[in-house]
């Protein structure tokens, strides 16, 4: 009974974030753009808020005493796939190396 049940949720967990997809498709290509550009916070958070929805799903999948692994491929192929839909990482310019200069003969110790 409990795998139904989580079964079931996990179906109906999926048809809502479709519908939450779908309605993200048709907001057209200029919410792509916003998302992608950085100018778009609700797209962001929506498509967060359905990567935390699905990565539930893929938790309870998991955590079920009979495990179905045919639902738990394709929950994880979604989570994935929600995934990839996030913008890349801006990367932070690199630190400069701090403290003692690049001297030529070591990193100290004892002298001999």
């Amino acid at each position: 009974a409990d795998a139904a049940a989580v079964r079931a949720f996990s179906m109906q967990q999926a048809a809502v974030v479709a519908a939450q997809r779908q309605r993200r498709v048709h907001r057209g290509v200029l919410g792509g753009l916003r998302m992608c550009s950085g100018g778009g916070g609700s797209a962001l958070a929506d498509l967060e808020r359905d990567i935390q929805a699905q990565g539930e799903v893929v938790r309870e999948l998991k955590a079920a005493a009979e495990r179905d692994e045919a639902a738990i491929k394709a929950a994880v192929e979604r989570l994935l796939a929600l995934k990839a839909q996030l913008p890349a990482p801006v990367e932070p310019p690199p630190a400069k190396s701090g403290g003692k200069g690049g001297g030529g003969r070591g990193g100290g110790g004892k002298g001999g």
